[in-house]
């Protein structure tokens, strides 16, 4: 639902408030709005996926229309200077646009009451990152997370959570769009690496509840899937023994790119990647969907089960952070994941998912939970 937002100022600075949070305003880079002499921040319109619109005012009358990220950021004053999905959500949203009827939309009350806000990316680890949920939820979910070796929860991220990342996990070095041992996928930049490996520390306490295990920390960065984006089934390495996919953004608005897991359990013998390419001969019975939405989390253990998505055919911008654990212990001591000399470490692909199933047959735990 679209709604607009009025803006007020304190001490030189512009806010709206949104339900009981009040927020600031912004340029480009967390910095100062970009606003020149005579201008003034008059209301926000709230809705359109992927963007806010602002509208300004001029002393002497005319108006403006500026357009903000989804943490309240400036990003362009040009409408030729958004992304395609931003355009195309404009314009299923607001058919008459660049013409905005601003009194057809309802007001949000406006409180004066001002909390200065502290989203910035070097405050990921003080924010409260994940929802609270009750003991009996995570019951359930370590319950169920036991018995299949995957779960997910929804609604895991908090906005203030949701907003960080989507604001400052960038995708600009494009090298590995081309590159098929990434499944053209896009990496984040290591500009990133600092603020996703703070994410990954703060939700370490939220996994081992959920898992009800002790775990270490291995490795941690976030991924972009867009048109073509190929991410063949595969088992991962040695060092990550339980894989985690946080969703945190998708356009356009209720894209979907679900993850697959085959349920049949594999005792992998390889330390590194194995690629099965072969989605067509996996039994549909095996097969569970693991589709999130922005603030879902999925985990399981992508070294025992085969997962994948479907290749991205039309225009889709999905990105989440991949957060990866291992759990080996013994004598009751986490040890940390190591190659082994004489085990199998070469990345290795094979064609048939048939053919896979017969010579690794030994490898596998034998069917009884309703998988081939």
């Amino acid at each position: 639902m679209l709604q607009v937002a009025e803006c007020f100022c304190d001490s030189n600075d512009y806010y709206v408030r949104l339900c009981d949070t009040t927020v600031q305003l912004l340029g480009s880079g967390r910095g100062a709005l970009p606003l020149q002499e005579g201008w003034v921040p008059v209301a926000l319109l709230l809705g359109v996926p992927g963007v806010a619109v602002l509208r300004l005012r001029h002393r002497n009358g005319p108006t403006a229309t500026w357009y903000f990220g989804p943490d309240f950021c400036f990003m362009t004053h040009l409408h030729d200077a958004l992304t395609p999905a931003v355009r195309v959500a404009l314009r299923e949203k607001l058919p008459a646009f660049p013409e905005i009827e601003w009194e057809r939309y309802p007001k949000l009350s406006v409180d004066r009451a001002i909390v200065r806000p502290q989203l910035t990316p070097a405050a990921v680890l003080p924010l409260s990152v994940v929802n609270e949920r009750s003991a009996g939820e995570f019951d359930e979910l370590s319950r169920f997370w036991r018995e299949n070796d995957y779960v997910v929860v929804r609604k895991a991220l908090t906005p203030e959570a949701i907003a960080v990342l989507t604001a400052s996990v960038t995708f600009e070095d494009r090298d590995s769009v081309d590159d098929p041992r990434q499944f053209y996928r896009v990496h984040n930049d290591r500009s990133c690496a600092k603020l996703i490996a703070e994410l990954h520390v703060a939700m370490h306490g939220f996994y081992e509840r959920l898992f009800g295990i002790a775990l270490q920390r291995t490795a941690a960065f976030a991924m972009r899937y867009i048109q073509n984006s190929d991410l063949l089934p595969h088992y991962d390495n040695i060092f990550t023994a339980i894989s985690s996919t946080i969703c945190y953004h998708s356009a356009p608005n209720g894209a979907q790119s679900p993850l697959y897991l085959d349920r049949a359990k594999f005792l992998n013998p390889h330390q590194q990647r194995l690629t099965v390419k072969d989605r067509v001969g996996i039994p549909l019975v095996n097969i569970a969907k693991l589709d999130l939405q922005p603030g879902d989390l999925a985990a399981f253990r992508g070294r025992t089960h085969l997962h994948w998505r479907e290749a991205v055919e039309g225009q889709m911008d999905y990105r989440a952070v991949l957060a990866h654990f291992a759990d080996a212990e013994y004598n009751g001591k986490l040890l940390a994941p190591k190659f082994v000399q004489g085990v199998p470490r070469d990345l290795v692909d094979i064609d048939s998912y048939q053919e896979f199933r017969e010579v690794y047959a030994s490898y596998f735990e034998r069917s009884g939970q309703g998988w081939v």
